[in-house]
């Protein structure tokens, strides 16, 4: 940065993308906002406990109680990790009252033996088309994108355009050119599918 302030806040990004990265190496950040990483050979330790995940999860329902609806989305080409993970979430919103829908794009999920299945439940009718949530989505709206940081890298990207309520919960590996700071953000880099 050409600031203390700046070359602070340069720091602080670069030590939290460490962290959450496994906190076991450094990322040194160059002068065109570009990460080096050094070390990251050993076993990442879980620094993710019990008092941070109810306070994410009481600021998650917080957020989803003050807003008009809420869509819950995984990454393109969905997983059953990211689509359970989605069905997880739209479940435990139902659970607490706050009304949630899944957007997959049935078309191109990979985990289409387990939506087939969840479509025939009574929970199916919570899927719902990216061309569905682009109708009903607006500023009021609350987006939850699960299995991924990359909004580019979601069944519909153009969602985030339409509102600032977004959560990400997810449990790669940052990638160096995510843009999380202004969401609420759930990273656990220790968990597994």
């Amino acid at each position: 940065g050409e600031t203390i302030k700046q070359a602070e806040k340069l720091a602080r990004k670069a030590l939290d993308t460490a962290l959450s990265r496994g906190g076991d190496q450094a990322a040194v950040v160059n002068e065109n906002g570009e990460y080096t990483f050094f070390g990251g050979v050993s076993k990442s330790a879980d620094t993710k406990n019990r008092i941070k995940s109810r306070l994410w999860a009481s600021q998650l329902l917080h957020m989803a109680r003050n807003c008009s609806r809420v869509f819950v989305i995984g990454h393109k080409y969905s997983d059953f990790d990211s689509f359970a993970s989605s069905c997880g979430i739209a479940y435990a919103c139902d659970f607490t009252g706050v009304k949630a829908n899944i957007v997959i794009d049935e078309k191109t999920t990979l985990a289409q033996p387990l939506l087939g299945d969840f479509l025939k439940s009574e929970y199916g009718e919570l899927v719902i088309s990216p061309s569905d949530a682009l109708r009903n989505c607006d500023e009021n709206s609350m987006l939850i994108l699960c299995d991924t940081h990359l909004i580019s890298g979601c069944d519909c990207p153009e969602l985030f355009d339409k509102t600032d309520h977004i959560a990400i919960i997810d449990h790669h590996r940052l990638n160096s050119g995510a843009h999380i700071d202004n969401y609420l953000f759930a990273h656990n880099p220790n968990a597994s599918s």
